[in-house]
């Protein structure tokens, strides 16, 4: 049985996705596609060039976005004075994501390491936009980790 507050077949992406606010969201589209590979999957834009809303996807997950609207509540974190969402990304080898994401401009807040708990883990922030978003990328139950050797595997 389906809870009543989910969707079975979402329009577009999960049943949860997040949906963010930028001064530039044009510029936050060529960071997230320069950084983290996105791809660009709609725009709807105005005359003038701004963003009422577009859709990216990085790996398997959509993430929503659009320039500042105060009329619909949208909101730049750099309005706000800051961001206090952590976006959780998993990704196959974080060593290699990090290093890109941080050529393309991300700043390493929290080098990559081994978590007890089973992860190889970093932050990275990605202040060269509006206001810093921070991203944790993770490789989960990396080969070697607490985790995975508790789990008996090599």
């Amino acid at each position: 049985e389906i809870h009543p507050m989910t969707s079975a077949n979402p329009v577009s992406g999960g049943t949860l996705t997040p949906y963010l606010a930028f001064k530039d969201a044009g510029r936050a589209i060529a960071f997230y596609r320069e950084a983290f590979g996105a791809k660009e999957k709609y725009r709807l834009a105005d005359k003038s060039g701004k963003i009422g809303h577009a859709e990216i996807a990085i790996g398997d997950a959509l993430m929503m976005l659009a320039d500042e609207w105060p009329d619909f509540g949208a909101i730049s974190a750099q309005t706000l004075g800051g961001c206090p969402i952590l976006l959780h990304l998993s990704v196959a080898n974080v060593d290699a994501f990090v290093e890109h994401a941080v050529k393309a401009g991300a700043t390493l807040l929290r080098p990559v390491k081994d978590e007890f708990y089973g992860d190889r883990a970093a932050t990275i922030a990605e202040d060269r936009l509006d206001a810093p978003k921070l991203w944790r990328a993770r490789q989960h139950d990396a080969p070697g980790s607490l985790c995975h050797s508790r789990c008996g595997r090599p």
